[in-house]
Formats: C-alpha cells, sequence, structure tokens
C-alpha cells in the first residue's frame, strides 16, 4: 500500500528540478509555485514555464498542499532563496508526516508537526 507521504518528496524533487531550470532560463527563481505551471501547448515564459503539472502548480496535489516563498536575500531585486513545504491537507493522527526544502535541495521531514529547516533529512 503506498502512504500519502510517498508522494510528498517525490514532487517536491519534482518542484526543485522545475526551479532549477527555471532559474536556468530566466536568471531567477521563479516568484510563485503557480509560475512553474501553465498550459500544456502555449509558449513558455517567465509567468507560465510549464516545468511542472498544473495540480502542482496549483499547490495541492495527492492529498498535501505545497507552500512555496520565494526570497530575495541579498535585496538585489533578483529573487536568491526559496523554501517549499508539503504538509497533509487533512491530519490523521500524529504519524502524518511533514516535508521542507529550500534551495539546497535537502528534503527535511518532520512526524506530526511542520517541518523546518532544522528537521532532520528524510530518509
Amino acid at each position: 500500500m503506498i502512504r500519502r507521504s510517498d508522494v510528498a518528496a517525490p514532487s517536491l524533487r519534482v518542484i526543485l528540478t522545475g526551479i532549477i531550470e527555471y532559474e536556468h532560463a530566466y536568471k531567477t527563481y521563479p516568484p510563485t509555485l503557480s509560475a512553474l505551471g501553465g498550459p500544456t501547448g502555449s509558449t513558455p515564459s517567465a509567468e507560465h514555464a510549464e516545468l511542472i503539472d498544473d495540480l502542482l502548480a496549483a499547490g495541492v496535489k495527492s492529498g498535501y498542499s505545497y507552500g512555496y516563498k520565494a526570497i530575495d536575500t541579498l535585496r538585489s531585486g533578483r529573487l536568491d532563496a526559496v523554501t517549499i513545504t508539503a504538509d497533509p491537507l487533512t491530519e490523521e493522527g500524529t504519524r502524518q508526516r511533514h516535508f521542507f526544502t529550500d534551495q539546497t535541495g535537502v528534503i527535511r521531514v518532520e512526524t506530526g508537526r511542520p517541518a523546518t529547516a532544522a528537521s532532520p533529512p528524510a530518509d
């Protein structure tokens, strides 16, 4: 049986890959998660790069809500850091896994509470 949390970490990897490709093309991180998606068949742009599927770009997929924040840490006008979270849409007890990652690509996990940059790396 596949647990819902088994899809969250791979989805975070898809988002991270999309961010890397977006940064390569547009020289900044995407301002929103939705900027990584877009209508299939259109011309990719900074607003709709077509790098991830629309469900994931909307921030909800396979029982998880994905949060995204892009940051200009240097105040240079260029987004140079991101944080991404994956939290279950419904808590089914204290065994639910929550995930966090950032531009480092390390996926971190907590059980029963939101994951942060200080959480242990996922297996």
